[in-house]
């Protein structure tokens, strides 16, 4: 009568193992999902080239200026006769788009110089640099789902129940047999 007790524990000691298996096997590939998902963010945020930058930067800076200019008016307006100008002589309260209209070009020399200056040290990347990385970050995510997939069904094919992560990519969980590791 023992030896039947003897074999239910020893039956409960491996089912106990295949449980700390499981959920040791689960805990690292869903730690490596997190990991894949935080790196995915990281490669969204990073800068783009100089050379965008710098374009952006001089674009605005292009809009800005001809806006200030509009604001303060052409710089024939001071050859204005003397008769004329004190009626059309209107002081502005504006001194940033005085500036702007009249030394945007020297500003956008500065602004250009400052961008090189902080790409020095880190380059950016392309647009298609930055979605080869993240389809490439994308498929390892992917995989990792999908060996997470792999190891919940035969969890379950062994009796346990597991939970599925409410984030996990439907792809892994309705994939089919022969598409899991």
């Amino acid at each position: 009568m023992l030896d039947k007790f003897k074999g239910a524990i020893d039956a409960f000691k491996r089912a106990t193992s295949v449980s700390s298996v499981i959920s040791e096997s689960l805990e690292e590939i869903r730690q490596r999902i997190d990991d894949l998902k935080f790196h995915r963010e990281e490669i969204t945020v990073l800068p783009v080239t100089e050379e965008v930058a710098v374009s952006r930067a001089v674009q605005l800076m292009r809009m800005n200026i001809a806006s200030a200019q509009k604001k303060v008016g052409l710089p024939l307006r001071f050859a204005t006769a003397p008769d004329k100008w004190k009626s059309r002589y209107e002081p502005t309260d504006d001194f940033g788009s005085l500036m702007l209209a009249y030394l945007g070009d020297q500003l956008i020399d500065a602004v250009t110089a400052e961008i090189k200056q902080a790409y020095e040290d880190r380059p950016g990347i392309t647009d298609q640099e930055r979605q080869k990385r993240l389809d490439a970050n994308d498929r390892e995510i992917l995989d990792a789902e999908l060996m997470e997939e792999a190891i919940i069904r035969q969890a379950e094919q062994q009796g346990f129940s597991i939970e599925r992560r409410v984030d996990a990519d439907p792809r892994a969980v309705l994939a089919h047999e022969s598409a899991l590791p």
